[in-house]
């Protein structure tokens, strides 16, 4: 029973720290929105940038409310690291 409590318990804390969390990037140009999408896909922030500048100015900006409420949604790197 005991081996059995202890393997769930490991597993809980691998599953933890393996997790992936969609948060602002210290690679930032502004509010560090498309730094953070880029690390959290593992692209290149410059291309992520380039991508979202075509799709802004090709959606008649609507770019920009969609990066306003990223920067409201998403959370601060540092700020998960602290807690």
């Amino acid at each position: 029973m005991t081996t059995i409590l202890t393997t769930l318990i490991i597993t809980i804390q691998v599953f933890k720290t393996m997790t992936k969390r969609l948060t602002r990037s210290n690679d930032r140009v502004w509010a560090g929105v498309c730094g953070g999408i880029a690390e959290y896909l593992d692209f290149d922030p410059t291309m992520v940038r380039i991508a979202y500048a075509f799709l802004t100015i090709f959606t008649a900006f609507s770019g920009l409310i969609f990066y306003i409420v990223l920067w409201i949604c998403m959370p601060e790197k540092n700020l998960l690291q602290q807690q």
